[in-house]
This record gives C-alpha cells, sequence and structure tokens, in this order.
C-alpha cells in the first residue's frame, strides 16, 4: 500500500488481473494507524525497466489516486514529479497502464503494444 520501494527488472506475466497494481492509502491502517505517513502522496523509489504481458487486465494500475507531494504529508509543499522509467506493457487484456486520479507522473521511454484496450488511460488528471 505505499510507492516508497524498489521496482526494478520484474515481470509481471499471466495474472489473472493486473500485472502491477499501485493503491496506495493516506495513512496506514490497522495496528500501524498513524498520520504521519501519507503513502498516497510519497514518492516512488524507483521503478525502472519493469515488464507487464498476458496479464488478464492492465499492465499497470494506479488506483484510486496517488498524488506525490514535496512533503507527502503537506499539499502546500507543491507537487514532487515521479518518473517511470522503460516500462513495457504488451498484450494485456485491457489498457498497458491504466490511471484514474494521477498527480505529476511521467512515463519516460515507455513501450506499449498489441494491448486490449487504449495503450495508456488516464480518467482523470488531478492536482
Amino acid at each position: 500500500k505505499t510507492p516508497t520501494n524498489l521496482w526494478r527488472n520484474n515481470v509481471a506475466v499471466g495474472c489473472e488481473k493486473d500485472g502491477y497494481w499501485l493503491e496506495a492509502s493516506a495513512h496506514p491502517g490497522g495496528p500501524s494507524y498513524t498520520e504521519s505517513l501519507c503513502p498516497v502522496h510519497d514518492h516512488w523509489y524507483e521503478f525502472r525497466n519493469n515488464t507487464a504481458h498476458a496479464n488478464g487486465v492492465h499492465g499497470l494500475r494506479i488506483y484510486p489516486s496517488y498524488h506525490p507531494f514535496v512533503n507527502p504529508c503537506d499539499s502546500s509543499s507543491g507537487p514532487a514529479p515521479q518518473y517511470l522509467y522503460n516500462f513495457t506493457s504488451f498484450m494485456n487484456g485491457g489498457n498497458g497502464i491504466f490511471n484514474k486520479k494521477v498527480g505529476d507522473v511521467h512515463h519516460v521511454n515507455g513501450k506499449f503494444v498489441a494491448n486490449g484496450d487504449e495503450e495508456i488511460k488516464w480518467n482523470i488528471f488531478d492536482h
């Protein structure tokens, strides 16, 4: 439930639904609950050279929202651009990438081909 991971040189293939799915929560849940951590506004450590193919729905799904801020728990700190490098997505049943409400996220050198729906789909750009 947090983007603060290294996502490097992975392959997601043959998943029933989505190859990669980022669903960041507003705050950690359960016994770890705290308002001092804000995953939905936190930063990717790195997303580079990942591939998704032949998944049932999407290659990469960022849902329902992801809005990275410079200071993750302070919306007044402004957007923090995030870069996803060299993502390859092909022959997935739905979109190569599906985003619903996403802030300052950039896909650099992405390769998308033969996905079932649109290669990249942004429902709402939100900032």
